[in-house]
């Protein structure tokens, strides 16, 4: 809070008793927005200099608090500005404190610069207001928006029949009216006054300075003057509070405090202004035109509407020619009556001119009407005439012409006349202006080519040409005048056209065409001739008569003609030929060799089909396809390919240079037509050929003598056809096979060689390396085939497979399938041996081959199921010369696949005895195994394991699960019902699992079991009580005793005696539940209910309680049961009170007693049944 010094001197109230005291902090500066008399005459000395300007529209200056007025119910705050009307503070915004009470206005209004506010209780004379302002969302403001300062601890004094009274105005409001224009420093209507009761007072009025400089007011009467410009049009109404004060406290000292405040509305009276003409004042206009310009009117009076006119005064030089003029009424448009003629001058002067003279007048429609004129000066100028075609008939808009007009045929030429006879240049345009040409200067008008009805090529296609002919003087316009032709063409008969090619060949198709300008042709017939000579006589060709035609030889050198008769869309009887301007010439030339003789080779001995040499082709200069053939002393040792000419070597034919070196052959060819193209089979031409041998270096051949078998001896010779052979050396070698590869044998360098064993079952190659007519450095070989041996080697035969089988378990000295036998030749003794991986698991004979089982070893077809080994052989002699020798002669491997024997299952599970407890079923998972599944074998994959219970025993009372071995009893055990055989509550039970193996020896089921004893103890259990007399709910009689229901339990694992009973739930405290022999216990209430006076829980006389009977096992089991008990209302007999031995005094009853003396006793009644109605009971004397 600001500090004392800091806060607002005292304001004067409404009421010249009352005092305000403001306690706010507020800018040190006090705002004075007023204009006094004192500056009138400044402000007259500048006014003609200064032209008022509109009040700024950026307004940031918050309104001030300058006094309050507090009078009972009412308190006004009076601002520095007027403010916002619209924005009404909410009485929440304020608290007023009277007295130490803090109120809440019951209303707020704003007005002009004031905040009125009322009090909900009045302020007495001396009592002061502390008022409080908060601004809210609608703050007091200015127009402008800027928010008032808040308040704080604002205090106002009414000081009602104080020494001075404050002035006031009489009303809030003042309107008052002004007309626009008023001159400045004139006074307009009366002064705005406020009134003084204190008689001598010096008022001081102030307008606030949102109006100033446009007003001003007397400081001393509230007398208002004009000072700026009044327009309506830009301001028609102004408004600003106006301020008064006597310059007086209330105690009757001197302050500068406003006491009082009213809104001025200054309202300007619109009047009626003169409008303003605005335009060109001495326009130019070109002759032949009527339009002068268009005017326009100013009028500040902007809702007026204008009339234009011509002035009516033409006695006036300015208006001389008025005459001549019109305007429109509403548009300002100035115009010409008729279109002025430069060549004939129609001014009002003499002589008459070309300047026009005339007044124009617009008048408004206010009250009363304004107008104003113009003078306008008008200059007529000269303007080039157009020239104007006058060429315009039929003739030369609508012409009809035939087809074929051309450039040479004039279609019109068109004349035009020009005012200024200028020189006139002719154009054309239009959609088909490209057809034609127009002579620039004559107007002469043609096509631009030749027209065809058939090939129209008009826009439109239509054989009807459009053509504009244009006309333009020198004045550099584009066109002066134009006319609109039409051209037509219309179709004639034309003849047709048949059409020959230039070059006629014989044997070659000609066609012949026929066209007609005027559409297509029609019943065509056709008819061909020849000539000797192109202009002799023409004989027709039987059977040509048709447009297409293929000479003949008997053409070749004549000239042909076609002739066609026709129909076209003109109609029948029409003809057209051609004839050819050259001979027929030859059709078919004839192939031939470019020489007469040829010569190829071919290497001797060459094969069969071989090429000899390049083609001996011919030409053709037709391309047509050729035919070859030979002919001549050595044709038939050859062939020849028909279409190429190829000559080839033949099938059968030995080609050998010694014998026969060189042969002669005639290539013939032909095309197999004649000269017209016909065919025939003349020989058209033939070349003799010479085909030479060349020689070829031809391989020796070796030959080899003698007994390819062991220790025989063996002879090679060599000879070559080239000639007699010289300086020969040899060479043997051996090989695994015939096709090698050799290794050169030591020392086995002549023509002969003695076999040795190392050959036996191998090959051998001889080589000679020697000199032939064809020079040095030639060899030749040969091979023998296997050289066999003298002694025949044992081996297996191609039968034996090796493979053997034995059955698993097998003891030691078991054959082991069939002997592993060799086949001997020579039926030597052989010797048998074992050796490989598994050769020390098995035995064999020596002088048999059969295997047999080893002591010692156990064959597991689950530890190993397949033995391999190698089985050799041999005779004891070697191959060449049956000396003696231990080597193997032969070798097979051996497989022993182990057979699979079905092997009894075998139970894990040890368990011999087992405890389980009453009242469930499982008992024991078994669990075994199968010596024949582990190794997943083949045959006993789907070896699984079965289970059973045996019948035997207690075996009945058990069930096992077949796959899975989980063994339960079948009903769950009861120990107080013991069912076992020995009565003793252990079950014994035998349970057997069986596979459903084969035996692999066998190949046949073989079904294996094993058998399990158990003994299984049941144990006892505590078993819960059961309530099996448990009734659910009861109904009581009220005022009973007794039991209200019974309850019987019983118990597997004991006698009746062992349970106990108590109650629970909601009203268990209204009962007692007492146990009986048997198992019984009696529900009772723990004293008699009442109906009336319920005292269940819900008071509806329904009584809910659970009943719970307890063993004394571990843990300790129960059973409950709800019940709902229901209390039934009786009838109950009605207690009266009262005296029961009264004594009163004899009287004499007559007539004359009273009521009250006849009175005996009071009694009264009560009744349970009827505790709320008891003055409807009946109380009865006996």
């Amino acid at each position: 809070m600001a500090s004392r010094a800091e806060q607002p001197h005292l304001k004067r109230c409404r009421s010249a008793t009352r005092e305000l005291h403001m306690h706010a902090t507020r800018p040190a500066r006090f705002f004075r927005p007023l204009m006094s008399v004192a500056g009138l005459a400044f402000l007259a000395a500048l006014f003609v200099l200064y032209v008022p300007q509109a009040r700024a529209q950026f307004d940031n200056t918050a309104p001030l608090l300058l006094a309050a007025n507090v009078d009972g119910t009412s308190l006004v705050l009076i601002y520095s500005e007027l403010l916002n009307e619209s924005s009404t503070p909410a009485t929440s915004d304020y608290t007023v404190d009277i007295g130490g009470t803090d109120y809440t206005p019951s209303s707020v209004a704003v007005l002009g610069a004031e905040v009125a506010l009322t009090l909900s209780t009045g302020a007495a004379s001396g009592d002061t207001v502390t008022l409080d302002y908060t601004v809210g969302s609608n703050p007091v403001e200015d127009p402008a928006g800027n928010d008032a300062q808040a308040l704080t601890s604002w205090s106002v004094t009414n000081h009602t029949g104080a020494t001075n009274d404050r002035p006031v105005f009489s009303s809030d409001t003042i309107t008052i009216t002004v007309d626009e224009n008023t001159p400045s420093l004139t006074a307009f209507g009366d002064p705005v006054g406020a009134t003084d009761d204190d008689t001598g007072d010096t008022l001081t009025y102030e307008l606030h300075s949102t109006v100033v400089p446009t007003f001003f007011i007397d400081t001393s009467t509230g007398q208002i003057s004009v000072f700026g410009n009044l327009d309506f049009e830009t301001t028609s109404s102004y408004v600003a509070p106006m301020y008064v004060r006597d310059s007086k406290t209330p105690a009757g000292g001197a302050d500068t405090l406003w006491d009082d405040s009213i809104k001025v509305t200054i309202s300007v009276n619109d009047l009626n202004e003169e409008p303003t003409i605005t335009g060109a004042p001495a326009p130019d206009v070109d002759e032949n035109t009527t339009t002068v310009g268009t005017y326009t009117v100013s009028d500040p009076d902007t809702a007026d509407t204008h009339t234009w006119s011509i002035d009516s005064d033409t006695s006036v030089e300015e208006n001389q020619d008025g005459s001549l003029f019109e305007i429109g009424q509403t548009s300002g448009v100035l115009s010409f009556k008729d279109a002025p003629d430069y060549e004939t001058p129609g001014s009002a002067t003499t002589p008459a001119s070309n300047t026009y003279q005339v007044t124009i007048k617009v008048t408004d429609n206010g009250s009363p009407a304004m107008s104003d004129t113009f003078d306008v000066v008008v200059d007529v100028t000269d303007v080039n005439e157009p020239p104007a075609i006058t060429s315009t008939g039929s003739s030369h808009t609508s012409i009809s012409k035939p087809e074929g007009t051309g450039p040479s045929d004039p279609l019109a030429t068109y004349a035009a006349d020009d005012p200024e006879d200028d020189t006139l240049t002719w154009t054309r345009s239009g959609p088909d202006a490209a057809d034609f040409t127009i002579n620039s200067s004559t107007g002469a008008l043609r096509f631009q080519a030749l027209t065809d009805y058939e090939d129209p090529r008009d826009a439109g296609t239509n054989n009807v040409y459009n053509v504009t002919v244009e006309v333009k003087d020198t004045d550099g316009s584009a066109v002066d005048d134009s006319i609109n032709v039409v051209v037509t063409i219309t179709n004639i008969d034309e003849a047709g056209t048949v059409t020959l090619p230039g070059t006629i060949t014989a044997g070659q198709a000609v066609t012949a065409t026929l066209t007609d300008h005027d559409g297509t042709p029609s019943n065509v017939t056709w008819q061909w001739s020849r000539s000797d000579t192109a202009g002799g006589t023409f004989t027709p060709i039987s059977g040509a008569t048709s447009n297409p035609y293929t000479p003949v030889a008997a053409d070749v050198g004549k000239y042909l003609k076609a002739a066609a008769s026709y129909t076209d869309p003109h109609g029948s009887g029409k003809s057209a030929t051609s004839a050819a301007s050259s001979q027929v010439a030859v059709g078919n030339r004839d192939p031939s060799f470019s020489s007469m003789t040829a010569t190829r080779s071919v290497p001797e001995n060459s094969a069969a089909g071989t090429d000899v040499g390049g083609e001996v082709s011919a030409t053709d200069m037709d391309m047509d396809t050729l035919h070859y053939w030979l002919t001549g002393d050595d044709a038939s040792s050859f062939d020849i390919v028909s279409t190429s000419g190829q000559i080839r070597t033949k099938s059968g034919i030995t080609y050998n240079y010694e014998s026969k070196s060189s042969y002669s052959v005639t290539v013939n060819v032909r095309d197999n037509k004649d000269e017209a193209g016909d065919a025939n089979t003349v020989t058209d031409d033939t070349i003799d050929v010479t085909i030479n041998l060349s020689n070829v270096d031809e391989p020796g051949t070796v030959t080899i003598a003698g007994t390819e078998s062991g220790g025989e001896t063996l002879t090679a010779s060599v000879t070559d056809i080239d000639g007699t052979v010289s300086n020969v050396t040899w060479q043997w070698a051996l090989g695994a096979s015939a096709s090698g590869p050799f290794a050169p044998i030591s020392g086995a360098t002549s023509s002969t060689y003695t076999t040795v064993a190392v050959d036996v079952n191998r090959y051998l190659r001889a080589t000679a390396s020697y000199t032939d007519p064809q020079g040095s450095g030639k060899s030749a070989n040969a091979v023998t085939g296997q050289i066999s041996a003298s002694n025949n080697e044992p081996e297996f035969p191609s039968s034996e497979t090796g493979s053997r089988s034995l059955a698993e378990n097998s003891g030691g000295g078991v054959n082991v399938g069939a002997p592993v036998a060799a086949e001997d030749d020579d039926s030597d003794s052989l010797t048998y041996s074992l050796s490989g991986t598994d050769a020390s698991s098995f035995d064999i004979v020596a002088t048999s081959g059969q295997i047999r089982t080893k002591s010692g070893i156990t064959y597991n077809y689950e530890s190993k199921s397949v033995y391999g080994f190698s089985v050799h052989v041999h005779d004891n002699k070697d191959a060449a010369s049956n000396s003696p020798h231990t080597n193997t002669d032969d070798t097979i491997n051996v497989t022993i696949m182990l057979t699979d024997v079905n092997e009894q299952p075998a139970i894990d599970t040890t368990t011999t005895a087992i405890s389980v407890a009453e009242n469930q079923t499982s008992v024991l998972t078994y669990m075994a195994t199968d010596v024949d599944n582990e190794n997943n074998e083949a045959h006993d994959s789907a070896n699984t394991l079965t289970w059973s219970v045996e019948r035997s025993d207690d075996g009945g009372f058990f069930e096992i699960g077949s796959s899975t071995g989980v063994l339960t009893f079948k009903n769950a055990p009861n120990f107080e019902d013991k069912q076992d055989a020995g009565n003793d509550n252990v079950y014994n039970v035998t349970v057997t699992v069986t596979d459903n193996g084969i035996d692999g020896a066998r190949g046949a089921s073989n079904h294996l079991s094993i058998s399990k004893s158990l003994a299984v103890t049941v144990t006892d259990v505590n078993e819960a009580p059961t309530l099996t007399s448990a009734p659910g709910s009861a109904t009581f009689d009220e005022n009973a005793t007794g039991v209200v229901a019974t309850y019987v339990a019983t118990d597997p694992d004991a006698t009746t005696g062992t349970m106990s009973w108590d109650l629970q739930g909601n009203d268990a405290g209204d009962f007692n539940i007492t146990s009986t022999v048997n198992g019984t216990a009696e529900l009772t209430f723990k004293s008699p209910p009442d109906f009336e006076r319920p005292d269940d829980t819900g008071t509806d006389n329904v009584y809910d309680v659970t009943v719970r009977v307890r063993d004394n096992g571990s843990p300790r089991l129960e059973h409950t049961r709800s019940v709902a008990v229901t209390v039934n209302d009786l009838n109950e007999t009605p207690v009266v009170a009262g005296n029961a031995g009264p004594s009163f005094a004899e009287i004499e009853f007559d007539h004359t007693a009273t009521a009250s003396e006849l009175v005996i006793g009071t009694y009264t009644a009560t009744d349970d049944d009827n505790a709320d109605n008891a003055g409807l009971q009946t109380i009865t004397f006996d």
